[in-house]
């Protein structure tokens, strides 16, 4: 199979995984696919998912969900539905909406606060990526 060189493929934006052209994604991310054969949007997403799964086996927490369907309705309005990445059960039957992101974007803010919002039952937990550029450490 033939490569193209770096400097063409940067002009076009696009990659040369196998036999096609794949255009490069917005944001940098790479689809993967984890343990359980779930095809995830992000490296990130599939390796939370792959925790998420040894947790289970291991018997940590009851269930868990990908791509979990949030219906955000005020006053009986509905105003959009938010995809959360997982949506886990754990052993006390607490309901937990996790998120993996590597970059915010505006709607995915509002729609985030949206939702802690109307189910304040549910815990609300964001994972996020470490930027390439940071040289300091987390909390």
């Amino acid at each position: 199979m033939r490569k193209l060189p770096k400097k063409i493929q940067d002009q076009i934006r696009y990659e040369y995984p196998g036999d096609r052209f794949v255009k490069k994604t917005k944001y940098g991310n790479k689809s993967c696919t984890c343990v359980s054969k779930h095809i995830h949007q992000s490296i990130l997403e599939a390796n939370h998912c792959n925790y998420l799964y040894a947790q289970k086996q291991a018997g940590e927490i009851s269930d868990f969900k990908i791509q979990y369907k949030v219906d955000l309705r005020v006053n009986g309005v509905h105003i959009a539905n938010y995809y959360a990445d997982f949506y886990v059960l754990d052993k006390q039957g607490n309901e937990i909406i996790e998120e993996t992101k590597g970059m915010w974007t505006d709607v995915a803010k509002i729609k985030w606060e949206l939702s802690k919002a109307l189910n304040k039952h549910i815990k609300h937990v964001v994972k996020y990526a470490k930027p390439k550029f940071f040289k300091g450490t987390y909390r």
